[in-house]
């Protein structure tokens, strides 16, 4: 039985990685018929359904991750983004937050709970989560644009001005980062920079559009070295 739950598990991951998400879909299935609560593969089912829109089911399976195997704290960050897209922002923070007591080092449901606070317009908490999450996974410009936004929205245009022009070095096509930076530095009468990023932002040909999104893993993180994000 071992070997075939092995073999089903393994076929799923190929699946997944080729883009075959209803194949893979059929493989986590059929593992979870030889063992119900395999976490693994209600782990890989959410964020397939999630995937193809289906957030209530996601959900469920992200809650039987967590039931198998309370301990990962990748799968209460999952059931964290989900409850965010759901707009459940009470249940989102309380697995997020449960997430960071588990691995206070994993990036992911620090950026998902910035994103939390940011939707309740809580933007200390916001920065506070964004900036660690920053901290945590350095140079990613759309935390850097999400630091840069809070700052500014809390008053504090000199950290906001900072980190946008972080944001702008490490991509120089984010149009929100110099559309924000210009509003921040006409805020303090920094006219003639103001007018330069305003300049910039409508010169930019290939744009980077500021994207909202969750960040989930389909695959554990306990005790790996972190993959790169993954929408």
């Amino acid at each position: 039985m071992q070997e075939k739950i092995k073999e089903a598990f393994q076929s799923g991951v190929e699946n997944y990685e080729l883009g075959l998400l209803p194949q893979a879909k059929m493989c986590f299935k059929q593992v979870l018929r030889y063992k119900p609560d395999h976490a693994k593969a209600h782990n890989v089912l959410c964020i397939i359904l999630k995937q193809q829109g289906e957030l209530s089911d996601a959900l469920d399976h992200a809650k039987k991750a967590i039931e198998s195997n309370w301990n990962e704290a990748n799968y209460h960050n999952n059931a964290g983004g989900i409850c965010y897209e759901l707009q459940r922002y009470r249940h989102a923070k309380q697995y997020l937050k449960e997430a960071i007591r588990l691995n206070e080092e994993f990036p992911a449901p620090h950026t998902n709970l910035g994103n939390v606070y940011k939707a309740e317009y809580d933007w200390e908490n916001a920065a506070k989560h964004y900036k660690r999450s920053l901290e945590l996974n350095p140079k990613e410009a759309v935390i850097g644009f999400n630091v840069g936004l809070a700052m500014a929205k809390s008053g504090n245009l000199l950290q906001a001005e900072h980190y946008l022009k972080q944001t702008i070095h490490w991509n120089p096509n984010y149009v929100e980062a110099h559309r924000l930076l210009a509003e921040v530095l006409q805020d303090q009468e920094r006219y003639a920079e103001s007018r330069d990023h305003y300049k910039a932002a409508s010169e930019i040909q290939n744009p980077t559009v500021h994207l909202e999104t969750p960040v989930y893993y389909p695959f554990d993180t306990t005790g790996l070295d972190l993959p790169r994000t993954m929408k």
